[in-house]
């Protein structure tokens, strides 16, 4: 028997395929050719402010769940963002990354940990660009979810893509919203909301039992019958972005916090984080 899994969203935002990370699974939505062409057209111009060689931007993420079931679920914390060429860093206060030379790097400031892993170079330049063949992401739109356009001010327009999961065990609703400016086509805000459903049965209460959930606000009758009813957001809003080299090499570099000795292949944390567990998996 089908049990009703309590997803956790992902607050860790990949840039250029940040959207298509949530886009799983067959819909029972879809549109015509005709109408997904025009705005997965807008979708890639808006996406491709990643696939230039430099880069800065800074984020606020917001986290929302009903009911809350775990700290996770309201969340909130700004972020900066850095990447050169094939280098990247990423912090949003609670974790750094550093994806430089030929290390990846990730600093836990709850942990205080630091672990790092070596990067093949090749996959990380590929990886750290939007390659996205139009014509196969237009069929994938199509098939997968129903998107809209919408006018929300003289300066900013969105789309909405709205796909749903349905069976015997349960519905999932995805609703994604891209809002951009429409003089340069940066990103301003994007929002993933996703909406579950499930039948309650014997099984599933136990397991919200187990859970220590409020099953006050998880259980819902509707239509008079029960539903074990869930509802997740993640919201990350854009500012500064720049693709300019002078502020792209402004990246904090993973130097400013660990030597390395070549000869030993040791490295050694500095000033603040000396007290740093450092695990190197190489």
């Amino acid at each position: 028997m089908n049990q009703f899994k309590f997803k956790k969203m992902n607050h860790k935002i990949k840039i250029g395929v940040f959207c298509l990370a949530v886009l799983f699974g067959k819909s029972s939505y879809g549109q015509t050719k005709a109408d997904t062409t025009a705005m997965v057209k807008e979708f890639t111009r808006v996406m491709a402010f990643a696939d230039q060689p430099y880069l800065s931007f800074k984020t606020v993420t917001k986290m929302d769940a009903v009911p809350v079931m775990q700290a996770q679920d309201t969340l909130s914390y700004q972020g900066t963002f850095f990447k050169n060429q094939s280098d990247f860093y990423y912090n949003n206060g609670q974790e750094e990354i550093y994806v430089q030379d030929s290390f990846m790097i990730q600093i836990n400031q709850n942990r205080k940990s630091i672990w790092i892993s070596k990067v093949d170079m090749a996959s990380k330049k590929k990886n750290n660009v939007l390659h996205v063949d139009d014509k196969q992401l237009q069929e994938f739109f199509r098939k997968e979810y129903t998107i809209e356009k919408t006018k929300i001010n003289p300066m900013t327009s969105g789309l909405n893509f709205v796909a749903k999961q349905k069976s015997d065990a349960q519905t999932i609703t995805t609703n994604i919203k891209l809002e951009y400016t429409l003089k340069d086509y940066l990103p301003v805000l994007m929002q993933i909301e996703m909406n579950m459903q499930q039948p309650l049965n014997d099984q599933l209460l136990a397991e919200i039992k187990n859970e220590n959930a409020d099953s006050s606000g998880l259980i819902q009758t509707i239509e008079n019958v029960k539903y074990v009813v869930r509802r997740q957001k993640i919201s990350v809003a854009f500012s500064d972005i720049t693709n300019t080299k002078v502020r792209a090499m402004q990246m904090p570099s993973w130097k400013d916090i660990l030597s390395y000795d070549e000869t030993a292949h040791e490295f050694s944390a500095k000033e603040l984080y000396k007290d740093y567990e450092i695990t190197k998996t190489f």
